[in-house]
């Protein structure tokens, strides 16, 4: 049990830190080169934001961690049910 602790601790951990490189890459981008995916609308939305409304790092990738999560089980689900 301890050690799928340990193992659960390195992969989110790893996780985060591939998802703040990318959000570092994708914050040079100019607009028009940004998409229409969940970390590229938070990236577009932080450039319009007033001071007040501006996302931390860590809430853009808990915010992607958090669609991924929610779009595995609703596709899981859903296969279940049509199989």
């Amino acid at each position: 049990m301890i050690e799928c602790a340990r193992k659960s601790t390195e992969l989110n951990s790893k996780i985060k830190k591939v998802l703040a490189e990318e959000i570092d890459y994708r914050l040079k981008l100019p607009e028009s080169e940004l998409g229409v995916n969940v970390l590229d609308i938070l990236i577009a939305h932080n450039r319009n934001a007033t001071q007040d409304d501006v996302l931390s790092k860590d809430e853009i990738i808990s915010n992607c961690i958090l669609f991924y999560v929610a779009g595995v089980d609703t596709s899981k689900n859903t296969s279940e049910f049509t199989l």
